[in-house]
């Protein structure tokens, strides 16, 4: 959902956002590894290792299937938003049950396919209710707001800084982190974002503030302590969601601060 906002908002495609974002997945993952690596040597007793019977070719094959299946999945939705026009998360929506039925086709899995997700599907949709009582209430706390002139103090002072890219990009990263602790759901916080960033949006570099809303609205995932994966940890850990926050916060405003410096350095490369 955020990918696909932000490609609607910069006028973007998938294919100009994507080798960027994944090169930057990439290097946090590793980055991550990486520190977890010395804290696993400091405590060894975090992991306990368990013996598996899996087979090593059969997790590449499908690992293989995987990266098969989500590189076309992409590349159609791509091309469906090309020639439809109407949005990147509208073609998601038509391409997503055709495609799944013609992968599984080709895996030679269809029948269990329907017979899994039929199911699944109707007890979804009993459950829909909640997300439209929570994306109309979030609609309208947007719209609001804007209406009333409540963010037209931030507003003005984005539009005052534009010309300035990087503090821009910096802006940003700063109001994601706030929201985030505020309570705002990520995706809120990036349309009521592009909503007072839209006398200037289409001025700035497109490229660079497509990959800061990226990172910085996924970048909450990490540390608000209202999101859903924090307070799933937070309840299966017995703790204060507040703790997962303080722990991860850090590596958070680290992946921010990445972002900004790639965002920097693409506008300064193809944009001065």
């Amino acid at each position: 959902m955020l990918v696909s906002v932000t490609i609607d908002a910069t006028k973007l495609k998938y294919y100009q956002i994507a080798p960027i974002t994944f090169g930057l997945m990439v290097v946090v993952l590793a980055i991550d590894w990486m520190l977890f690596s010395r804290q696993s040597k400091r405590l060894p007793n975090i992991i306990q290792s368990s013996e598996t019977n899996a087979n090593p070719h059969r997790i590449k094959r499908k690992t293989l299937q995987l990266a098969f299946m989500l590189l076309g999945f992409m590349t159609v939705v791509s091309l469906v938003d090309a020639w439809i026009g109407k949005g990147y998360l509208f073609a998601v929506v038509l391409t997503i049950i055709p495609f799944a039925l013609l992968f599984s086709s080709i895996i030679k899995k269809r029948k269990q396919y329907i017979a899994v997700s039929v199911p699944h599907w109707k007890e979804r949709t009993r459950q829909l209710s909640n997300y439209m009582c929570l994306f109309l209430s979030a609609g309208f706390f947007v719209d609001m707001l804007l209406a009333t002139n409540s963010m037209q103090p931030i507003q003005a002072f984005i539009v005052s800084i534009s010309d300035h890219a990087i503090w821009v990009y910096c802006v940003i990263g700063l109001y994601f982190l706030i929201t985030a602790l505020c309570g705002f759901h990520p995706l809120v916080s990036l349309a009521l974002l592009v909503s007072m960033m839209a006398p200037v949006i289409h001025e700035l570099p497109a490229l660079p503030i497509a990959i800061m809303l990226i990172v910085a609205g996924t970048s909450t995932v990490m540390f608000s302590p209202f999101n859903v994966s924090v307070s799933l940890l937070a309840d299966l850990m017995k703790i204060n969601p507040y703790r997962i926050t303080r722990w991860n916060i850090w590596f958070a405003s680290l992946y921010i601060s990445m972002g900004i410096a790639c965002a920097a350095i693409i506008t300064v490369i193809f944009y001065t």
